[in-house]
């Protein structure tokens, strides 16, 4: 967790991240990591699986403290979500066509798309789960379609 910590604050200073986030963007990431780690360890889910749920947890703390603060959540999730990221996967994908071991090689990237993937919806389940406690606004009269197609309201 400590790796995931001090990533997480490296990749925040390298996307300019202001100073007044890069704990919580730290945290953030330790977190993901700490629900990546007991998932796969304890429960016995596979990686797949384990980083989209860890994912969804980075996206929902995100979108939480964003709301919270009055800024998006984007600042709060990319450099987040850094541990999780699948550069190993990709880097064993590459070594083993370097190898000559191309099957091996198509596992490893299939594997990392895989990943990648999870990351991406995970992170957008736990946006849309942090809707669920979001205040609908009532109109009067009669609401904008765009608002009624899009949000159901």
């Amino acid at each position: 967790m400590a790796a995931a910590f001090g990533l997480s604050v490296s990749l925040a200073v390298l996307l300019q991240c202001p100073r007044r986030i890069v704990a919580l963007v730290a945290v953030n990431g330790a977190i993901g990591w700490a629900v990546f780690g007991s998932l796969t360890e304890h429960t016995g889910l596979g990686p797949v699986t384990a980083t989209g749920v860890a994912a969804g947890m980075v996206g929902l703390f995100g979108q939480l403290v964003s709301r919270r603060r009055g800024t998006t959540s984007l600042v709060y999730v990319t450099a987040a979500l850094g541990p999780l990221l699948p550069g190993s996967a990709i880097y064993r994908g590459l070594l083993g066509f370097a190898q000559g071991r191309v099957d091996a090689g198509l596992a490893e990237l299939s594997r990392a798309g895989a990943l990648a993937l999870a990351l991406a919806v995970g992170v957008h389940a736990g946006r849309e789960l942090s809707r669920l406690s979001q205040h609908v606004p009532v109109y009067v009269g009669r609401p904008r379609d765009a608002a009624q197609r899009t949000r159901g309201y």
